[in-house]
């Protein structure tokens, strides 16, 4: 089985933040395998394991906060016994700009306390993640106020789109494995 969890914030108030855009992705993967109803486990929300193609996948999004997202996906991971490589990650990521995605197999939280919680959870840095880009601030606002804004009337008019590629390289991840999937969305 392999698990993608889109990471965010729980709340109407941050539903179409910057912050939440691993959610939005996940969504958007739940609606094109037409997943129905998610359970409530792992102290999020949870749907599958479903067949893809000859995988298994759940999709989880976890229901605690950004940066405590690492205990709700080391109760997935026990769970069904995965390894943390079974695993994508989906975050918003200030480091790059609005609309670039980068995949990587492995390596440091980069200042992201979601990947933070979820390194420190599984206790490696061998985790895979989609890091979406959403732009740093251009004016004197800081990074936790600009993650937790709404998308600007410009990123909006993008977002549809941006999510679709997104849901795509995940679904690459699933079919392809990390190395391939990597090699794809990192050169467009």
């Amino acid at each position: 089985m392999k698990l993608i969890a889109g990471l965010g914030n729980p709340g109407l108030e941050y539903a179409w933040t910057r912050h939440n855009l691993g959610w939005l992705v996940a969504d958007a993967v739940i609606s094109r395998l037409h997943l129905k109803t998610p359970l409530n486990r792992f102290n999020g929300l949870f749907w599958g394991p479903a067949r893809v193609g000859s995988d298994s996948l759940g999709i989880l999004k976890p229901m605690t906060y950004m940066n405590l997202s690492g205990k709700s996906l080391l109760s997935a991971v026990r769970e069904f016994n995965l390894v943390p490589e079974e695993c994508l990650i989906v975050v918003d990521d200030v480091a790059l700009p609005f609309g670039t995605l980068r995949m990587r197999a492995n390596g440091s939280a980069g200042g992201h306390n979601g990947i933070a919680s979820v390194l420190g959870a599984l206790q490696t840095l061998s985790v895979p993640r989609l890091r979406c880009g959403v732009g740093r601030p251009v004016q004197a606002k800081g990074l936790a106020d600009y993650v937790t804004d709404d998308f600007d009337r410009e990123e909006r008019l993008l977002l549809d789109a941006f999510v679709e590629r997104a849901a795509d390289a995940a679904m690459l991840w699933l079919r392809l494995g990390i190395d391939r999937a990597m090699n794809r969305v990192n050169a467009g």
